[in-house]
């Protein structure tokens, strides 16, 4: 047996499947690892145990679901969950339990697992490999483990052996996973929108199966006035195993949503990164309050990969939805000023469009605030002023530091003429998550909570000023480092690459040492023009952790080329 780990550095641990490799079906330069009867791999992140990420119930249950969408038969062998205890004893849980899918209630049929075992003492701070061998018959199965925790004894006194869980809280690098389920003693269960379970399952599939390509990655929707656009990465062309597949290997991804009886339901397909669902379809209505939406690729043999991320329509959507930009009336018009208007970035992938009327010299300032933000699963908010084709006047990230961007700039003179005959245009204000929007690809669109946030803006004229911070030249290149400085360890760069009638540019985007040495390719390849953002994880191209210490980026693209100082601190 071999073991290949993917996503080392994420928080928490996905599904783990072992699975017989196919032998005819290897590439002579995969014999070696072909000879070995059972491959194991792990689809969604390793685990990396960080003793404060952690989680309990005070009675009930911690549960988490599994879409097993393997051609069976195949068998559980195993479940693999973290606990800890803050004085070192066993971490003791009333009951653990496998369960099926209940599509009565769309839940864990606690009532009568397939498996179960009682007082179990778990690791005081480590891992438990949990024996199932369960043979699966069943096409699409979903299974639940459940963790049911002891009450706690009444406040003030917290017990030092109450056993904790582990999990993904503060940052969900790959996103949200709608698989985690806070359940009460009587069984009824709460999904819990911020976190995502450390649960794995192992199984051992039968041949002739074999390991379906990557999941699908970061999924995300945006409201417009007739659908919602789901756009999402189409995955590589690797099996889940860790094996190159043919190039073009996926067939096409499929939309598919959670019904209430837990069930997955196909709601549209498409090869192009873009799933569209209409609103305004009387035969195919879309669905009111909120529902769960996932991607699922289909690799040439039909196998089927595991769901992606979540992306949840119909929850904590504002009252300015839709405000997208497909047509100009979509964006919501901010009355002058506005102060602390209260809007949402929901659902995940959400990009909100507002128009500013102003004329050439009226000086814009305009504020995007979280509200409320606990220090875990913040948004973490970006803004743009743009022309209405699309050039962009001026930008923020998180200048202030508090991931709260602000604008504050000249709108400026189109021609000459304009200086002595101004006249109102209309201008967009794009605000949205900086992980969840199209400007960066390799972001994940992430379910925020709380996903609020109030918008300032207001308009000044004349301003005996010719520019602001973050004011870019009319059609001109912009590159700016846009924090934090120092980074610890993620650096953020904007870049605008200007339309002028070029469709899009050649792009290089690489990070040096102060002695002129690659450290790391961030972008490589031809990119549209319009904004775009590059982050830096602090790592070189072979994924090891960069010292602390001063580097620079540089872009080059066309014929712009520039440099910004980044500074990692650890």
């Amino acid at each position: 047996m071999y073991a290949l780990r993917r996503f080392a550095r994420l928080p928490f641990v996905g599904f783990t499947f072992v699975l017989p490799m196919i032998w005819t079906a290897v590439a002579p330069s995969q014999s070696r690892e072909a000879q070995q009867p059972v491959a194991r791999f792990t689809s969604r992140a390793s685990l990396v145990l960080v003793p404060t990420i952690v989680t309990d119930r005070n009675g009930g249950f911690r549960v988490k679901r599994f879409d097993l969408p393997f051609t069976p038969p195949y068998t559980i062998n195993k479940i693999t969950f973290p606990t800890f205890t803050f004085n070192g004893v066993p971490a003791r849980f009333p009951s653990l339990r496998l369960c099926e899918l209940d599509p009565a209630t769309g839940n864990a049929n606690l009532t009568a697992p397939i498996f179960r075992i009682d007082n179990f003492a778990g690791s005081p701070n480590g891992v438990n490999d949990i024996p199932i061998n369960i043979t699966i018959n069943d096409p699409d199965k979903v299974l639940f483990w459940a963790l049911e925790f002891p009450l706690r004894p009444p406040a003030p006194i917290f017990p030092n052996n109450h056993p904790f869980i582990r999990m993904d809280f503060t940052t969900l690098e790959r996103g949200y996973f709608g698989n985690d389920y806070s359940t009460s003693a009587a069984g009824v269960p709460a999904l819990t929108i911020d976190r995502n379970l450390a649960f794995s399952l192992t199984a051992q599939m039968g041949a002739p199966a074999q390991a379906p390509i990557v999941p699908v990655r970061n999924l995300g929707a945006n409201h417009t006035v007739t659908n919602y656009t789901f756009s999402y990465a189409n995955p590589t062309d690797k099996r889940l195993d860790g094996f190159d597949l043919p190039p073009a290997s996926t067939h096409h991804v499929n939309l598919v949503r959670r019904l209430p009886s837990g069930l997955l339901q196909l709601e549209g397909s498409s090869t192009t990164g873009r799933i569209t669902r209409s609103t305004t379809d009387t035969t195919n209505a879309f669905p009111g309050g909120p529902q769960l939406w996932f991607a699922q690729a289909v690799d040439n043999a039909g196998n089927k990969s595991l769901t992606s991320n979540v992306t949840i329509t119909g929850f904590n959507e504002d009252a300015d939805e839709p405000n997208g930009i497909r047509l100009l009336e979509e964006a919501k018009v901010l009355p002058i000023p506005s102060s602390n208007r209260p809007e949402t970035y929901a659902p995940a992938g959400d990009q909100d469009y507002y128009v500013i009327n102003a004329s050439p010299g009226d000086q814009i300032t305009a504020t995007a605030n979280s509200t409320n933000p606990d220090g875990f699963n913040n948004q973490d908010l970006v803004m743009f002023l743009m022309e209405t084709n699309g050039d962009v006047i001026a930008f923020d990230d998180d200048s202030n530091g508090n991931l709260n961007p602000t604008i504050t700039t000249t709108v400026p003179f189109k021609k000459d003429k304009e200086k002595s005959n101004p006249h109102a245009r209309k201008l967009f204000l794009l605000v949205t998550d900086i992980q969840g929007s199209a400007l960066i690809p390799t972001g994940t669109p992430q379910v925020r909570a709380p996903s609020t946030y109030n918008l300032s803006a207001n308009v000044t004229t004349p301003v005996a000023v010719a520019g602001r911070a973050g004011s870019i030249v009319e059609g001109a290149f912009a590159f700016k480092n846009t924090g934090p400085n120092p980074a610890n360890p993620h650096a953020k760069m904007i870049y605008v690459l200007p339309r002028n009638g070029e469709a899009g540019y050649g792009v290089k985007l690489r990070i040096y040492d102060v002695n002129g040495r690659l450290v790391r390719k961030l972008v490589d390849g031809n990119q549209p023009a319009g904004p775009h953002v590059a982050v830096w994880d602090g790592t070189d191209d072979a994924g090891r952790g960069v010292a602390s210490g001063h580097y620079f980026a540089r872009i080059d693209a066309g014929q712009y080329s520039e440099k910004v100082g980044v500074t990692i601190l650890k």
